[in-house]
């Protein structure tokens, strides 16, 4: 009687496991041999030896055969939120847009822009055939990246998206950026500081802001339900008794269009930004250099985040692994 184990056919996993190496490093033996020593490749070639295993050509061939086009993918529902003045943040997607073009422009694939108007489309991406993978836009929603790693396509979600499973993840870190507000506040003297936020249980980004700012620096207040510029003249207009009493001398902001507001909100009540408080945003937005020599803020540098996300695409699609996880540090910018 036959065993049914000595007559599987031995696959590039079972050769990982007797290596001692992972899969992508067998499969980088066998299609890409410049990229491995000497010693590795011998050691696999001899574990491949004696499990029998032959690496399928045809396969390969078929890679090397692909459409070398690769998914942009937006999609526009799915958020449980939307903010005021949400619309001032389409700047930073014209300049993620510009940096993923740039990026594929200096590789050999394609790039296709599409957008979605909700996570039920999802399917109808393969209309565009054999695509070899997709770069989602802001994807947070395990759900969603379910259904687009359910595509059978190397995916990788970028901006906000650290905590999903079952695809790879190039984002900005947000809790060091909540960090680097509280490290500049302290740096600069500031103790007596009121931290503006909202939508902390629905948007995870301003929550790990305020989770990285609160572990170095806590707040004497904290206004919570406060988001957009509308509502961030409404805490500066509010506090402004606060700042001439001494109680208050800085304000950080989870975002950008908040720390405008409160600006906004402050000089209305006759309290001058930088002079008599600091105010501190967060994004970088364009926005910010309108005021003057603009505001102190943190950089998430996203145009980055994206393009280093079409590098670990273009790498799993050539040689698939499993899930990368990766972090783009973001950077205290000041005004002058």
């Amino acid at each position: 009687m036959t065993n049914p184990d000595s007559a599987r056919r031995a696959t590039r996993q079972d050769v990982a496991l007797a290596a001692g190496v992972s899969g992508a490093t067998v499969s980088r033996v066998y299609n890409n041999p410049a990229l491995v020593d000497k010693a590795t490749i011998d050691k696999v070639r001899a574990s491949a030896a004696a499990l029998g295993f032959v690496p399928d050509k045809n396969a390969a061939a078929l890679r090397r055969r692909s459409s070398g086009t690769l998914l942009f993918v937006e999609i526009e529902e799915g958020q449980s939120y939307r903010w005021p003045s949400q619309k001032a943040y389409q700047s930073l997607y014209g300049e993620i847009v510009r940096a993923v073009l740039h990026s594929v422009q200096r590789g050999a694939r394609n790039l296709q822009l599409v957008t979605l108007a909700s996570v039920d489309e999802i399917p109808t991406l393969t209309r565009f055939g054999d695509f070899e993978g997709i770069l989602g836009f802001d994807v947070t929603d395990q759900g969603v990246a379910s259904a687009l790693a359910g595509l059978g396509r190397p995916v990788v979600c970028s901006h906000h998206g650290d905590h999903l499973t079952g695809v790879s993840t190039v984002t900005t870190d947000n809790r060091a950026g909540g960090a680097l507000q509280a490290q500049h506040l302290l740096k600069l003297g500031h103790k007596k500081v009121a931290y503006v936020t909202g939508l902390k249980g629905e948007v995870r980004s301003h929550q790990l802001r305020w989770e990285g700012f609160s572990e170095i620096l806590t707040p004497e207040a904290t206004l919570e339900g406060y988001l957009g510029y509308a509502e961030g003249q409404r805490a500066g207009r509010m506090l402004a008794a606060e700042i001439r009493t001494g109680n208050l001398t800085a304000f950080a902001c989870v975002n950008d269009l908040t720390a405008l507001g409160v600006v906004q909100g402050l000089s209305a009540e006759g309290i001058v930004v930088p002079r008599d408080v600091t105010v501190l945003g967060y994004d970088n937005l364009v926005l910010t250099g309108l005021l003057g020599p603009g505001l102190p803020t943190v950089e998430a540098h996203l145009p980055e985040v994206y393009t280093r996300a079409l590098e670990v695409l273009a790498m799993l699609v050539q040689d698939p692994a499993s899930e990368v996880h990766e972090a783009v540090e973001p950077e205290l910018v000041t005004a002058g």
